[in-house]
């Protein structure tokens, strides 16, 4: 019997194509003929060479809108599909999901693997603007999932419950992975750092990832007795509608309310050097990853009572949740923390304990090549 073929489609950023490689190398492990497109010249295809990985460059934007490159991009993925005439394609994020899965039903590729990685700014905006593209992308979701033979995943339930109510997916073909996983061999649980107290947000410098409010904490804390640092840690994410200028990010810095760490390539560095890591995120996240690999390595996580966020710790018991855009509960959660070493040793390692049962890296690569495999069970 010859071995599967596999089609792995990826957005630009570097970030998505990191979550997707355990499962990449996953389906390689277990036998899989795996190919993988990515936009030319991305960050993502280059963080995907990098790894050994045989990337298909095409032209795909993260965030344009011109239509005809957006039909051209449709057409080069039903171009690529034919080529290799893969048994299974995997697309992940909204792009690659919509245009992936029309290219998929032109180019009668047998099964569909549609992983919704977070609904994003789209789904939670409410002005004109953003509600008509909801609306927009409401209607791409319904046409590209027409006729499919597919599984759509999902990261956490209030997003599978919407595209359930929305009509746009059914009970029988969705199901619920929470996460990309976390490799616990690489997070480990490491003791608290000794010194002055740090807080720290670990996201791409957008404000939706409530970057504000983590300010407006800094803020209070400002001046109190004992040093306490305030550190966002993350890169710049130029071109998305809600992102965070340089120069406003480096006012923050000058007026000594927080740190900026920018971009770091080993974050189990950023981890260990913080007390409490906080993502006061309303943007509809899928599950955040920051959030569980800060857990896996023993470190108390407060988060906003949102879609995806909820997911990703037990309120009370390996951290907090705090309410969508309140800074004055986020301080309240952050000072009860600050107060209490035992209480954030003991949550930490709670959240250890919790990714290790529910959000290994092993365990999402196993559930996720289940769904490839039945989905190829139909297809005999």
């Amino acid at each position: 019997m010859s071995k599967p073929k596999i089609i792995f489609v990826v957005n630009g950023h570097e970030f998505t194509a990191a979550h997707r490689l355990p499962i990449i190398k996953g389906a390689k492990n277990n036998g899989y003929i795996v190919n993988v497109v990515a936009p030319m010249n991305s960050p993502a295809m280059k963080r995907l060479e990098s790894d050994g990985i045989t990337v298909y460059g095409i032209n795909l934007s993260r965030r344009g809108l011109n239509v005809w490159d957006e039909l051209l991009s449709i057409q080069e993925l039903t171009r690529l599909y034919r080529q290799l005439s893969p048994d299974i394609v995997h697309h992940a994020t909204i792009k690659p999901v919509i245009y992936g899965s029309i290219a998929a039903r032109r180019a009668k590729v047998k099964a569909v693997v549609n992983a919704i990685t977070g609904l994003g700014y789209i789904y939670t905006g409410v002005d004109l603007r953003t509600r008509f593209l909801r609306e927009i992308v409401n209607l791409l979701y319904r046409f590209a999932f027409h006729k499919l033979r597919q599984c759509v995943i999902f990261q956490n339930k209030d997003d599978q419950k919407l595209l359930e109510k929305l009509g746009l997916v059914q009970s029988n073909n969705s199901v619920l992975i929470p996460s990309s996983g976390v490799n616990l061999s690489h997070f480990t649980s490491h003791p608290e750092a000794v010194g002055p107290l740090k807080v720290m947000l670990p996201a791409r410098m957008i404000w939706d990832k409530g970057v504000a409010e983590f300010v407006a904490a800094a803020q209070h804390f400002k001046g109190k007795n004992g040093a306490i640092s305030f550190i966002l840690v993350g890169g710049l994410d130029e071109g998305n509608p809600n992102a965070i200028s340089n120069e406003e990010l480096l006012a923050f810095v000058d007026d000594g309310i927080v740190e900026w760490w920018g971009h770091v390539n080993d974050m189990r560095t950023a981890y260990r050097a913080a007390h409490i890591v906080v993502l006061p995120s309303y943007y509809r996240e899928g599950l955040p990853k920051v959030l569980l690999e800060a857990a896996a390595t023993s470190r108390p996580v407060i988060t906003t009572d949102a879609p995806g966020c909820r997911d990703a710790l037990i309120d009370g018991e390996t951290g907090y949740l705090v309410r969508v855009k309140d800074s004055v509960d986020l301080i309240n959660k952050i000072s009860s923390l600050l107060n209490d070493q035992k209480r954030r040793v003991t949550m930490g390692q709670a959240g250890r304990k919790l990714v290790e049962a529910k959000f290994s890296e092993k365990q999402i690569v196993r559930d996720t090549l289940k769904v490839y495999e039945d989905l190829l069970s139909l297809n005999i």
